[in-house]
């Protein structure tokens, strides 16, 4: 069953492997050499230590298959593990409700995810 909730430091090392080779998926061949020497694998567990971000993951049995992270209303990074086999489920979609699901009486509470309307923010592609 898929759970959408505020990352735990358990999460860290998956989150920090999606993000990792997600971000190298999508921008390696973009930027240029030099701009690698500082995206290592080394690098993703210090940023997400010092994120200012409020990072959610979407998880199951086998582990966490994508994260979100928000800023304010802002939806900063947005992960979502490529299954090796099609799933019955959108992650990324589900991700995305939940962020922009009004909590109880229609604002957002602490014990939910943080309301985000589509027209605050996207995902940045310049943030690491």
């Amino acid at each position: 069953m898929l759970e959408i909730r505020p990352a735990e430091t358990a999460d860290h090392e998956e989150i920090v492997q999606l993000w990792h080779q997600g971000w190298h998926d999508a921008h390696a061949d973009l930027v240029p050499s030099e701009v690698l020497a500082f995206r290592t694998k080394d690098d993703f567990p210090l940023w997400l230590k010092e994120a200012e971000d409020a990072f959610f993951v979407a998880t199951d049995d086998t582990g966490v298959l994508g994260f979100v992270s928000a800023k304010g209303a802002e939806v900063v990074k947005l992960y979502v593990q490529m299954p090796a086999e099609p799933v019955e489920r959108d992650v990324y979609g589900e991700l995305l409700n939940a962020m922009s699901a009004p909590g109880p009486g229609g604002d957002a509470s602490e014990d939910r995810l943080p309301h985000l309307d589509a027209q605050d923010g996207g995902a940045d592609a310049n943030h690491r």
